[in-house]
């Protein structure tokens, strides 16, 4: 694998498709208490409503303006987050194939551990396949996400990619953190 030609891409293509995807959908789709909770995560009091009262809706402008929040926008980064979906599952078969593991096994650079490509592409991806793991802020089932996010969600995570970084997270990020369910840790 050519871990910088990969890196660009995830850089340049990925990585900018699935934030645009997932802010569109937790701003311009979904209700905003949701949005509300993502960005006073950790906080309570008078900190919490600060940011969610006070920076709120300025925090929303910057994002929509910033990343171009537009249906055809959101559009292009859904079909880059199929292709890029694609292009990992093939990468997967193609180093199961050589190596004769199983593709629920192996990693993307071919080696018996994680790499950077590995990491990263687990990175990238959170906001579109929500690992149980790292449900702490707000869980992608609960009231109030669009129901398009669910369903998009959903078919990522079972295509073989989508199933390669919920491994990633289960295997080699353990949370230390409160599920979505529970109150988030209080910031200090």
């Amino acid at each position: 694998i050519d871990v910088a030609e990969w890196e660009a891409g995830l850089d340049k293509k990925l990585g900018p498709a699935a934030r645009a995807y997932a802010y569109y959908h937790f701003i311009v789709l979904s209700d905003e208490p949701v949005f509300d909770r993502v960005i006073s995560a950790g906080l309570d009091g008078v900190k919490k409503f600060v940011v969610v009262r006070l920076f709120g809706q300025i925090i929303r402008a910057g994002i929509r303006f910033g990343l171009k929040l537009k249906p055809d926008r959101i559009e292009r980064s859904r079909e880059t987050i199929d292709e890029w979906m694609e292009k990992i599952t093939l990468r997967l078969e193609q180093v199961s194939s050589t190596t004769g593991v199983d593709i629920t096994k192996v990693f993307l650079g071919g080696t018996s551990r994680p790499t950077l490509v590995d990491i990263s592409v687990s990175a990238i991806l959170y906001p579109v396949i929500f690992p149980p793991e790292m449900q702490w802020v707000v869980s992608f089932t609960e009231p109030g996400i669009s129901p398009e996010y669910m369903q998009a969600i959903e078919r990522w995570r079972s295509t073989p990619a989508g199933q390669f970084v919920l491994r990633m997270y289960r295997d080699h990020r353990p949370s230390s953190l409160p599920s979505a369910s529970t109150k988030a840790v209080p910031a200090r």
